[in-house]
């Protein structure tokens, strides 16, 4: 939102009470934090109901805002308790919710509807469509972190909603929100708060070969070379505050819930010191600053590498690149800041020399490291610097070293892992000192009347004042009690949240002012202080007129609640015939499909066939169009649409559509439903919905009623217990296809030396042996991802039916005509390995 007058926002990460007391001392405005359930980071030092309501009246003392995460998918089973979990938090004061899952969302609205709701970087938001169909409370926007500079400009620009872009930490490798990898091999799902950090792990490398019939899957099966495939560099926009400021974002987000409070001292420290600095000078002085400063600037980078960082910090996707530069393909977690390189000297115990490039300070942990033959980092030694570093001589170090990893290496990197300076230095600024916030004082006395103190302070720009009664004055009977006397007992804060300002002492003759009694009334004020300031924050619960509140503001975004219940109890009592959705990604697998509704002489307007954009869409659907009798065609829209792709997703489409009669469309993001939407309204588009846009509550299936979407897919992290009939009722269950584990703008392919835009299938292997085929979607820039096994519940069809699900769905990828045809009679290829996914153990 384009406020010229509104200072940009410094968001911090509260991954504990500590952390969230380092972020306000370091001059944080607003922090984000998890309590107990429904956070995107379970495995966080999350705090309790009562410690987390301390946090949020602890927070607004200090004028800083709490965001609390609830954006986790919630199951059925689980959305009755989001209400009774939100209530003691709204009732304390609680900022707004970052929000995902649209069941969740639309609780909220119903049962909260003055509370403000962020949408989280988790429902893949790219641009300002999307935006439609939300509700008004939805007050700021988190767009999908591999935004551009310029996509990030324009969403910001036109919309009326406050923009929160994330500016530094680590980065997934997938889409956040459409990760299903952690989920899938270990059952802890990413989208449920429980991500294992699977792209953070060693993977083999594979290219792909041509015979696709004989390998469906199309990668070898011979080894390739280990790396680190998936890890991502940290981010760091700190060069980019100028154009963020007047791009008019509103919040810079911290990413670092897991991280310790030093790293969150350390790092909203340095954003608050230059956002300020911006402020003060103003942009185009501070442009100048920057280049005459350039040494400052680079001392502060190396301080938050110091404390946290994977290599040398990459400027994310808002700098337009990606590649082979984003990646630390050698080694996963904290490296630290090179300071040194040095030659090994041979000989039966290889040894260096430590000698630094940048001068070494007390106390320092400096860890060796070298590449082994495959590239990968190895840990070959330690060095900790003396307390006294004026002693300070180098000697030889040996280093360790396994042969297996090859030939002793020639050269040897030093990495400082641990900065004591720093680390001394946030211990004495931020974690052992809290941040006080300035109250003026104003005291009255005169003997035989009661003593006034008044305590004047600001909370969130608004003006708070208390005054409170001591005891009668006492007339002296010896020296009486001076005004300075007086002004330095009352300052005196220590062990406060406070800090005197301006102290006025008024004073009639000759008063006896005991110092306990003063030091009492001063406790007794600020007492009195706190609790107002906490008074201001109290909310009622249930909020007044909540059912008429929520209903307009669903009414005026669409998300018409009401009526979504009215189609339900329909297609509850009028029987609706079963359909069955396929889709497809090439003509080979168009014709298979062609041939099986042919020979079953299926019935056009139960069976639909779905042609994949990201494949040979038109030539598909050239070679489907002759089976209209048996099939109803229609589009699956690309899964990444950022930028100019939606523009020039949406025009191929049309004239696809147009073209060849199509009268369904499969959308995957938010962005692409508000355009089928307003298709739906023009010419009465079926619209299916994929699991890319989340299904886990009957909740959400309203909304996505309510949104146009004729079905959706549920949830493939959902077991069979848990899809209930509320649940099932109208939406497609998938009984067949290779799961999609992660969808990312970044290309294997791309990223070990090779951009040929032939659209190749790669692959990936875990340690435990299983290979992970990854599709080049070369037309849209992006890669995808397969789960290894194949997802089929093929015996598990007629469950679908049994629970009134609209029908079932068959996705085809990387099969060959033949294995499609067979899977479509209920025969699966034996070359291949399967799982029934979450059927059976679901996610935690």
């Amino acid at each position: 939102m384009n406020q010229t007058n509104k200072k940009i926002e410094v968001l911090s990460p509260a991954g504990s009470m500590e952390a969230l007391r380092a972020a306000i001392s370091a001059g944080c405005d607003a922090i984000y934090i998890g309590g107990s359930r429904f956070g995107a980071r379970a495995y966080a030092d999350n705090p309790e109901e009562d410690l987390l309501v301390q946090g949020i009246q602890y927070a607004h003392r200090h004028n800083v805002r709490v965001y609390l995460t609830v954006n986790t998918l919630v199951k059925e089973t689980e959305l009755h308790d989001v209400v009774p979990y939100l209530k003691p938090y709204y009732e304390a004061g609680l900022d707004a919710v970052i929000v995902q899952d649209l069941g969740v969302l639309t609780e909220i609205v119903e049962h909260f509807p003055d509370l403000a709701i962020h949408a989280s970087t988790q429902m893949t938001i790219f641009q300002e469509k999307a935006l439609e169909l939300l509700p008004k409370q939805v007050t700021r926007v988190v767009p999908a972190r591999e935004l551009t500079m310029p996509e990030i400009v324009s969403l910001s620009q036109a919309s009326d909603l406050e923009t929160e872009v994330f500016v530094h930490g680590a980065l997934c490798y997938c889409y956040s929100g459409q990760c299903l990898m952690s989920s899938m091999i270990g059952g802890r799902s990413g989208n449920r708060g429980r991500c294992a950090q699977p792209c953070r792990k060693e993977y083999r490398y594979f290219e792909h070969i041509e015979d696709a019939k004989n390998n469906p899957s199309g990668v070898k099966t011979t080894f390739g070379h280990r790396e680190y495939a998936l890890n991502l560099k940290d981010q760091c926009l700190l060069s980019y505050l100028p154009e963020l400021i007047e791009a008019g974002v509103d919040s810079l987000k911290i990413e670092g819930r897991m991280k310790r409070p030093e790293y969150t001292a350390i790092v909203t420290g340095i954003y608050r010191k230059w956002v300020d600095r911006f402020y003060a000078l103003g942009a185009s002085a501070y442009r100048s600053y920057v280049k005459e400063h350039v040494a400052e600037l680079k001392e502060d980078m190396n301080r938050m590498e110091d404390v946290f960082s994977r290599g040398e910090y990459w400027d994310g996707y808002a700098g337009g690149q990606k590649g082979p530069h984003s990646m630390v393909f050698g080694r996963s977690g904290h490296i630290g800041t090179i300071v040194g390189e040095v030659s090994v000297n041979a000989g039966r115990t290889p040894t260096i020399l430590p000698t630094f490039t940048i001068s070494p300070e007390a106390a320092d942990l400096i860890v060796l490291r070298a590449k082994d033959k495959e590239g990968l980092l190895v840990d070959v030694g330690e060095l900790t610097l003396p307390k006294d570093i004026t002693t300070y001589r180098p000697r030889p170090i040996p280093i360790r070293w396994d042969h297996v990893r090859g030939p002793v290496p020639e050269r040897v990197t030093l990495y400082r892992v641990r900065r004591d300076l720093v680390e001394r230095e946030v211990q004495e600024s931020f974690l052992k000192h809290e941040k006080r916030e300035k109250v003026d004082l104003f005291f009255f006395a005169t003997p035989g009347e009661p003593m006034c103190l008044t305590v004047n302070g600001e909370h969130f720009g608004e003006a708070v004042s208390i005054t409170v009664s001591g005891a009668v004055v006492e007339v002296a009977k010896g020296q009486e009690s001076s005004e300075e006397q007086v002004r330095k007992s009352l300052m005196k804060m220590g062990g406060t949240e406070y800090e005197a300002g301006h102290c006025e002492v008024s004073l009639g003759e000759r008063c006896f002012l005991p110092v306990s009694v003063l030091n009492s009334l001063r406790r007794e004020a600020l007492e009195s202080y706190t609790s107002e300031i906490a008074l201001l924050d109290r909310r009622k619960w249930p909020a007044p007129h909540v059912a008429s509140n929520g209903t307009e503001d669903f009414e005026n975004s669409s998300l018409l609640v009401n009526n979504c219940n009215r189609t339900l109890n329909n297609m509850r009592s009028t029987a609706v015939e079963q359909i069955t959705v396929i889709t497809v990604s090439n003509p080979e697998q168009a014709g298979a499909v062609l041939k099986y509704a042919k020979e079953r002489r299926t019935d056009a307007a139960t069976t639909f066939l779905l042609i994949d954009m990201e494949g040979n869409a038109e030539q598909s659907l050239r070679f489907a169009s002759y089976a209209r009798e048996y099939l109803t065609l229609g589009l699956l829209l690309p899964r990444a649409t950022k930028g100019n792709r939606l523009g020039q997703v949406i025009k191929e489409a049309s004239r696809l559509m147009e073209d060849f009669d199509v009268h369904a469309v499969m959308v995957r993001s938010f962005d692409q439903l508000a355009w089928a939407r307003k298709e739906k309204a023009k010419c009465g588009l079926t619209v299916f919905s994929d699991s890319t846009i989340p299904l886990m509550n009957r909740s959400a299936s309203r909304s996505l009623r309510a949104f146009g979407v004729t079905s959706g897919t549920i949830s493939l992290e959902l077991r069979k217990e848990e899809i209930t009939k509320e649940l099932a009722e109208g939406n497609l269950l998938t009984v067949y296809g290779r799961t999609v584990l992660m969808v990312s703008e970044q290309c294997l392919s791309k990223n070990n030396g090779v951009c040929d835009r032939a659209g190749k299938v790669m692959g990936l292997k875990d340690g435990e042996g299983v290979i992970f085929p990854v599709k080049a979607v070369c037309k849209y820039c992006y890669n995808i991802m397969y789960n290894g096994p194949v997802l089929s519940l093929l015996e598990e069809a007629r469950y679908a039916e049994e629970l009134g699900a609209r029908g079932v769905r068959y996705d085809f990828t990387l099969e060959c005509g033949l294995d499609v045809e067979n899977v479509l009679y209920g025969k699966l290829p034996e070359k291949e390995s399967y799982t029934k996914g979450h059927w059976k153990r679901g996610v935690e």
